[in-house]
């Protein structure tokens, strides 16, 4: 058993400006944890992406308020709600490393939800093809 966690960002569901390579990144790592989720599950390992959030850090401060924000001027407007402490992002990494995430495999996982409690969903995730990657159209 084991358990794989791909880190995934906000800038794989929107375009944006000066972001095409990250976004295009972002957005396949959602279908490359779905893939490699089908791929693994027979020998018992679990593949999740997890959003991490807005986590305060120097890196975090120093876009909204250094030089950076030019580039990136909506980390500017994001109010202060908006930010996880540290210590949220580690206890959803606990929940995925501990293996409460596990029935979640394949999907994608937000660091402020309570991700024991929504493992406990999974059937109806995966029932409406809930938190992957998939395209709408005709």
């Amino acid at each position: 058993r084991g358990r794989i966690v791909n880190i995934y960002g906000n800038l794989g569901d929107t375009a944006g400006r000066y972001t095409s390579a990250y976004a295009v990144a972002k957005a396949s790592l959602l279908r490359l944890t779905e893939q490699v989720a089908l791929e693994c599950r027979d020998a018992g390992i679990a593949v999740l992406a997890l959003h991490p959030g807005l986590v305060r850090t120097a890196m975090t401060d120093e876009l909204a308020t250094g030089d950076a924000h030019r580039w990136l001027p909506a980390f500017a407007t994001f109010p202060e709600e908006r930010f996880l402490p540290p210590d949220r992002l580690g206890d959803a990494i606990v929940a995925i490393a501990t293996g409460a995430a596990d029935p979640l495999t394949g999907r994608l996982v937000y660091a402020s939800e309570d991700i024991p409690a929504l493992a406990t969903q999974a059937d109806r995730l995966a029932a409406k093809d809930e938190r992957v990657l998939r395209t709408t159209g005709t």
